[in-house]
């Protein structure tokens, strides 16, 4: 698919002047940061706030250390925002959902075309932005079939954020490639996951966020209006050499689901703490919605999130399990504690032995040969 047929699809909207472009089509270094735009609350290049809120919304992420590239959409004046139906109009929003000018024709029409192709004609008045965040430190050998999941998406409000870590690999020659379908991307160093999971957060202007690392990926068509924000969506991951359905637990005993089936709301409250290596999305989950959320599961058919089992944090479950028996010690109390440290050991045990069995039979047919 060509850059060209991708931009008929998608809701971009030209928010910066031809006069602050370079001949390359890039936002003019002088202009980055100062771009003010009132309508949207948009001055010098950061979204106005509220007093309660823990951090800023921007439009680019200030150069960091070891800054090597950053790129997509974005850079070239083109950003995405939710829509709703106004007066049989279909307005751009502000972060907040309020309507604030309507879009233009050519959106007008993109819009009125998905509606018209979807197979359930219920009556759909928003169109909300949903971010999808990845992470990515020297993984090129999965990160193409992550980024081909997300923009083959059908929905065509979709804002993609790539937050590298500073890759040494062909990492940068992929993301370059994908130039046209990524709304911003960087490459810098950072103190971890959750930190560039954070640097994701703050550039993220949907009403939705989900994070999808590299090896990660979607599975048909995820997102499908009307679109249910917080929500849980359908995960599959390998277990045991099976295609296994990822389950719903209690949140007294760690990060109830899946956390790349987690479709949270926007909000400048949280964000990761980044003094836990392995966990912090389980205290990022509690910071959000407590133990009393109500967030509903929804089923799309055949449409899932392929999980990869086999990433950082099933690569360092002893790490993981310690910090989640201390989260659940703090905030659920010894109870919790003793159960999940119960659970804890027996998968650690039921690990320990399925690679013993592993290993003697492959020792095993070595020396039958």
């Amino acid at each position: 698919m060509k850059p060209e047929t991708k931009k008929l699809k998608v809701l971009s909207y030209k928010l910066v002047e031809d006069q602050k472009l370079d001949e390359f089509g890039r936002i003019k270094p002088e202009f980055k940061f100062s771009l003010t735009y009132p309508e949207f609350r948009i001055k010098d290049s950061k979204f106005v706030g509220k007093p309660e809120d823990n951090f800023e919304t921007k439009l680019f992420l200030p150069e960091g250390e070891g800054r090597k590239q950053e790129g997509g959409l974005r850079t070239k004046g083109y950003f995405k925002f939710s829509y709703k139906l106004k007066n049989g109009i279909w307005h751009i929003c502000d972060l907040d959902g309020n309507p604030v000018k309507p879009a233009p024709e050519c959106i007008q029409s993109r819009i009125l075309t998905y509606l018209d192709r979807l197979p359930n004609k219920e009556y759909i008045d928003e169109l909300p932005l949903i971010s999808v965040i990845t992470v990515v430190l020297n993984v090129e050998r999965y990160l193409e079939e992550t980024i081909q999941s997300v923009i083959n998406q059908t929905y065509p409000n979709l804002e993609y954020i790539i937050v590298d870590g500073g890759s040494v690999d062909g990492t940068l020659d992929i993301l370059k490639k994908y130039e046209n379908y990524i709304d911003y991307w960087i490459s810098e160093k950072d103190r971890g996951i959750y930190d560039a999971m954070n640097k994701g957060i703050m550039l993220s202007l949907g009403k939705g966020r989900i994070f999808l690392n590299a090896g990660d990926y979607f599975v048909g068509n995820i997102f499908n209006p009307p679109i249910q924000i917080p929500s849980y969506i359908p995960v599959k991951f390998i277990r045991l050499g099976k295609l296994t359905c990822a389950k719903l637990k209690s949140p007294r005993l760690g990060l109830p689901y899946c956390h790349q089936g987690i479709l949270f709301d926007r909000d400048n409250q949280f964000l990761y703490d980044i003094r836990f290596k392995f966990a912090a999305d389980y205290v990022y989950f509690l910071d959000k919605y407590s133990f009393n959320h109500e967030i509903k599961y929804v089923n799309e058919d055949s449409s899932y999130v392929y999980y990869d089992n086999f990433g950082f944090s099933a690569r360092n479950f002893i790490e993981r399990d310690k910090e989640i028996a201390y989260i659940i010690f703090n905030r659920s109390g010894l109870f919790y504690f003793l159960i999940f440290t119960f659970l804890s050991l027996n998968k650690a045990l039921a690990k320990i032995v399925i690679r013993l069995v592993k290993s003697i039979i492959k020792n095993t047919r070595w020396v039958g040969n």
